[in-house]
């Protein structure tokens, strides 16, 4: 997704006076703690299904490195998917529930590893009490499972890692995985959002700019006089109120464009500039 990152809980941007385009959409100052209170719980309940499903996974299939953004991937799509649906837009809050959701999954992940190691010492038992012995010992808790774990260490790609690398290395699995969630959430969040209707904006059009409109936008100031190639993409609330978004990218030819050879923009117009935009853009 395209648009301009504009944090939702900055101060509302001024426009230049002698600008012939709308003001952008006001943005939100105040977090809906409904909304807010919503996501949280169900991204929470989403890392612990996601977090136990690792768990058994990666019994079978767990690439290294791999396998911590995998999961980091498709966390983030959840939990875009859901800011989406909920209408919540407040980034900042977002960003950080997202590093808990990272957490509490990983968490999960390795509490889970703890339960199906119990499981397979009782399935022993039950073969022979004496297998209980030969197999493994029973460790106290899950604190204690972790630390054995880390000492009797674990084979990277032909190294062994023991103690303090094999924490070192849980660490980077989280650190995978929280960014590999961060990024895919800010994508799908980055739009502009309409405080009036609760929702994200949605494209409705795009392409490459026709000569008209090229002109139209090069006589209001909005783009390079030499630029060659123009592709834009048109955004809209919900119900399709003002003000509407355009967004341009551009490749130019002269260097010495006060613009640059190549750059974007995201305009806002009027319904009135919208009409006049999509009279040039249908002929």
């Amino acid at each position: 997704m395209w648009g301009k990152l504009v944090s939702a809980e900055s101060r509302q941007p001024r426009q230049e006076p002698d600008t012939p385009f709308a003001l952008p959409p006001p943005l939100p100052f105040k977090i809906p703690w409904l909304k807010a209170g919503g996501w949280l719980l169900l991204s929470c309940l989403m890392a612990v299904s996601l977090g136990a499903a690792s768990a058994y996974v990666q019994g079978f299939y767990a690439p290294i490195l791999l396998a911590p953004i995998l999961w980091g991937l498709l966390l983030g799509g959840l939990l875009g998917l859901l800011a989406w649906w909920l209408g919540f837009a407040n980034r900042r809050f977002i960003f950080v529930a997202t590093l808990l959701a990272v957490v509490v999954m990983i968490h999960l992940q390795h509490f889970v590893s703890y339960q199906i190691y119990l499981q397979s010492l009782e399935a022993a038992f039950q073969k022979s009490p004496a297998a209980l012995v030969a197999h493994e010992y029973r460790p106290d808790s899950w604190w204690d499972f972790m630390k054995t774990q880390a000492e009797r260490g674990r084979s990277v790609g032909g190294w062994q890692l023991k103690n303090a690398q094999v924490w070192a290395w849980w660490v980077l699995d989280g650190i995978l995985s929280g960014t590999a969630a961060l990024i895919v959430v800010w994508q799908m969040i980055r739009l502009p959002y309409s405080t009036a209707e609760g929702a994200f904006y949605r494209e409705i059009r795009q392409g490459e700019l026709p000569k008209a409109a090229k002109s139209w936008l090069q006589k209001l100031d909005a783009l390079p006089q030499k630029s060659l190639k123009v592709t834009y993409r048109l955004l809209a609330s919900p119900q399709m109120k003002e003000p509407f978004g355009l967004e341009i990218r551009w490749e130019g030819s002269v260097k010495s464009s006060k613009q640059g050879n190549e750059g974007k923009r995201l305009l806002w117009l009027d319904r009135e500039q919208l009409r006049t935009l999509e009279t040039y853009l249908d002929h």
